[in-house]
């Protein structure tokens, strides 16, 4: 499923704009994958909020930002990983039929060559997981 990010300051005041954006976001969900960033145009303090609005600074707006892609990117990784397993399972049915049912020999070896193969990955994806839960 595509993925889309939509990326959206808000006025200090709901208007249109924000309306139509949030029908978008829910017209667009229906058919993909749609992760959402929402920033506030509101102002707390003018003096202190001014130097970095005039910078273009917002920390909390590059805060929030970062987090959402380094997400999607993460999503991104884990499908990426999922998606060569997968692959490496399909490309072995027809080998599967030919050995269990045909009782092909080669096509044994071309099974069991698959399976270590298929071992490797799913071995290096629990490292990555364990590195992922330790450095929590």
């Amino acid at each position: 499923m595509k993925k889309i990010l939509i990326i959206h300051t808000k006025y200090q005041h709901i208007g249109g704009e924000d309306i139509a954006v949030e029908n978008e976001a829910k017209f667009l969900k229906k058919n993909f994958h749609v992760e959402t960033l929402y920033f506030s145009n509101k102002i707390n303090n003018y003096f202190t909020d001014l130097t970095p609005f005039v910078r273009n600074q917002n920390k909390e707006s590059m805060r929030l930002l970062n987090n959402k892609i380094d997400k999607i990117v993460e999503e991104d990784l884990l499908m990426k990983r999922f998606k060569e397993l997968k692959e490496l399972v399909d490309t072995l049915k027809g080998d599967f039929k030919k050995f269990y049912n045909k009782g092909n020999n080669a096509a044994g070896t071309r099974v069991r060559k698959g399976m270590q193969e298929m071992k490797n990955v799913a071995q290096e994806i629990r490292i990555e997981i364990q590195n992922k839960k330790n450095s929590q």
